[in-house]
């Protein structure tokens, strides 16, 4: 029993001082605390965890680590639309990679750095590392990835005016079977070729690739807005204004809270001040070094960074409220214009109305005159004694003239209607049981 209790607590004490040496200074746990930050869309911490993740791999000098580290560096300025400081971080990444056996890694930042040029309109290079990740992705026998890289060259093909070749690629897409990895792709493959077909003025085809993709796009808010404006530009080609209205203030709407999604994850992420903080680090371990500077001068220089930093803080949060008031802006011209325009083609609409109404009411009273007239005329005839063998004819020209008249008056009748002038009588009624 002793024995027993001694093995239970030694275990215990194993088991607690690995929880207490887990390696909180590793690039692994780096890597988690980015995802973590964002989720939260705390882009200013996976900066700085970015960094921690770089130094650590710098001081182990593993290669591996690094090319993981600063792929993982790109991947936040390229969610920031930092295309330059995106393309700056994959190429160290591609670097350190090219030194190592092929890996998925190496293949998905030769992908992001396709996508990042295609960002630039790069379309030479684009298709270049596009390339080169499919051949990584060949080698390693990965396939599920490579019809997401079609459909990134497709886009580098419509780019480069190579229409044909793009679409057939994108109708591959489109004919894929249903999965989870497809579900991601197809919406932007239909996107994309309602565009095609909307350049060729083919419209009915374009709306029933983009009704598709905004159907299948759950989820993918950039591309939503993306179909939305497309279906409200289509639908104005084909006159029909309030779907044209309909689909655009759907589009405001998602458009307007992805830019304050946007502004918030880049709010936090004040660039300069993360520079300034780096170079911060710096200076203080070459303040380390020297022995000769004075505390004065250290506190001197961490107020001054601190004022550069909080300014530069300031000065983006105004330069985003000011861009954000310039969209809202334009986004309430172009629905006010689209107003204006559905208004006049509401008041045309009534005029065209009025002008009908106004024509039958014209036409059946000019026609009832001279209905009246026959019917008088026939009436007389026939209380003039007429002979047996005119008497036929003389009775159905009165049921004639008189269906006639009956039905004109209808078509009065259904104007006064239209035109709400009907009077109401009240009635009283007695029911009998």
């Amino acid at each position: 029993m002793r024995k027993l209790w001694f093995f239970i607590v030694f275990t215990c004490v194993v088991s607690a001082q690995k929880k207490v040496s887990k390696p909180f200074d590793s690039v692994g746990y780096y890597f988690e605390q980015i995802q973590y930050h964002k989720k939260a869309n705390n882009y200013r911490n996976c900066l700085n965890y970015a960094q921690k993740a770089i130094n650590y791999a710098q001081k182990k000098s593993d290669e591996k680590a690094l090319g993981d580290s600063y792929f993982n560096l790109g991947l936040i300025y390229f969610d920031l639309k930092k295309n330059e400081d995106a393309l700056d971080a994959f190429v160290r990444s591609i670097a350190f990679y090219s030194n190592l056996a092929p890996s998925r890694e190496q293949a998905l930042c030769y992908y992001y750095l396709g996508l990042t040029y295609i960002e630039q309109n790069n379309t030479a290079l684009a298709e270049n590392n596009l390339n080169k990740a499919q051949a990584i992705y060949q080698k390693l026998k990965i396939h599920s990835a490579i019809e997401m890289i079609n459909l990134q060259r497709a886009i580098v093909y419509k780019r480069m005016g190579r229409n044909n070749q793009a679409q057939g690629i994108l109708e591959k897409i489109v004919s894929l079977t249903d999965t989870v990895h497809n579900r991601k792709i197809v919406p932007e493959a239909l996107y994309h070729l309602g565009m095609l077909e909307k350049e060729k003025k083919r419209n009915n085809l374009a709306l029933n690739y983009m009704t598709r993709a905004l159907n299948q796009s759950e989820g993918q808010a950039g591309l939503q807005a993306k179909v939305l404006l497309a279906l409200s530009e289509i639908y104005e080609k084909n006159a029909n204004l309030e779907l044209s209205h309909a689909y655009l203030k759907r589009y405001v709407k998602l458009k307007e809270k992805n830019d304050i999604q946007y502004l918030q994850k880049i709010e936090p992420v004040d660039f300069d001040s993360f520079k300034n903080a780096e170079k911060l680090k710096h200076a203080e371990q070459l303040e380390r070094e020297n022995e000769s500077q004075t505390k004065a001068k250290n506190f001197a220089k961490l107020i001054s960074i601190l004022a550069i930093a909080l300014i530069s803080i300031l000065s983006l949060l105004s330069l985003s409220l000011y861009k954000n008031n310039i969209l809202r802006n334009e986004s309430n011209k172009l629905l006010q214009e689209k107003n204006r325009e559905l208004e006049i083609a509401k008041e045309r609409a009534e005029n065209a109305t009025k002008a009908r109404s106004e024509f039958l009411s014209t036409v059946s009273h000019e026609l009832r005159t001279p209905l009246n007239a026959i019917n008088g005329i026939t009436h007389l005839l026939i209380e003039d004694n007429p002979k047996e063998s005119q008497i036929e004819y003389l009775n159905s020209l009165q049921f004639s003239g008189n269906y006639l008249l009956t039905f004109i008056n209808d078509i009065l009748e259904i104007n006064r209607i239209e035109s709400e002038n009907v009077p109401v009588e009240n009635i009283q009624c007695a029911f009998h049981t």
